[in-house]
């Protein structure tokens, strides 16, 4: 999703119909893309060295709260 924010083919309304996710989440996902992305291949290292963990609660509680905020 946040790929295709970042095309800039459809708008996030769009998108965010599409996938069934808040426009406004997309648009996190989007700016954390971008932000990241410039460094993306330059890390080493393996995989599990990783700083940050992901919370994947956090992450589910996010697009369920897209729902309902609706």
């Amino acid at each position: 999703m946040a790929l295709e924010a970042i095309k800039n083919q459809e708008t996030l309304a769009v998108l965010g119909k599409k996938f069934d996710v808040s426009p406004i989440v997309i648009s996190k996902w989007k700016l954390e893309l971008l932000d990241k992305l410039p460094g993306i291949f330059d890390r080493t290292g393996s995989a599990s060295d990783e700083s940050e963990t992901v919370d994947t609660e956090k992450l589910y509680a996010q697009i369920g709260g897209a729902e309902s905020g609706e």
